[in-house]
């Protein structure tokens, strides 16, 4: 039996305070979402699936819901086929330009995304014209919403 290292217990420790510190927050949001007080607390004086109701029987939450979704799995159906396409492309070539474009689609992990958000929002609204007349008019909100989640995806942050 191999003897565990010094370096070996503190990475496993490290792994799991990071884990618990991932974790811990949704233990203790999933029990408040079932309290039945009209404020979240912590621990719940009495559960209910009141909050889950009102979610469920509100069209704004439905559509908005629905809305998130559409734009969920059109974002994972353009980025899949392309990102494989890409790194399939880029592994198997050997052309000096692949050098370039690998580091263009590695930029977004790089740039960071308030840079990313201001420079989209730019384009699709500029600025003197913001509250009319956007370029996502043409092509319809979700659709635009789709390519610009699909165009900054390696990043788990929100606009």
């Amino acid at each position: 039996m191999n003897k565990l290292s010094l370096s070996r217990i503190s990475f496993i420790g490290y792994v799991v305070v990071v884990l618990i510190f991932l974790i811990l927050p949704l233990l203790i949001v999933v029990p408040m979402s079932f309290s039945d007080s009209r404020f979240l607390s912590f621990p719940p004086s009495s559960f209910s699936f009141r909050w889950y109701d009102t979610f469920f029987n509100n069209p704004g939450w439905m559509s908005a819901a629905k809305t998130s979704l559409i734009v969920a799995f059109s974002t994972a159906l353009i980025a899949t086929p392309v990102g494989v396409a890409a790194a399939y492309a880029i592994n198997s070539s050997t052309h000096w330009l692949m050098r370039y474009l690998k580091l263009v689609l590695l930029l977004p992990l790089i740039v960071p995304i308030i840079i990313v958000a201001t420079g989209v929002f730019l384009y699709l609204c500029p600025v003197g014209d913001a509250l009319h007349h956007s370029r996502l008019d043409h092509c319809g909100c979700d659709a635009g919403v789709a390519l610009c989640n699909h165009c900054r995806n390696r990043r788990p942050a929100r606009f």
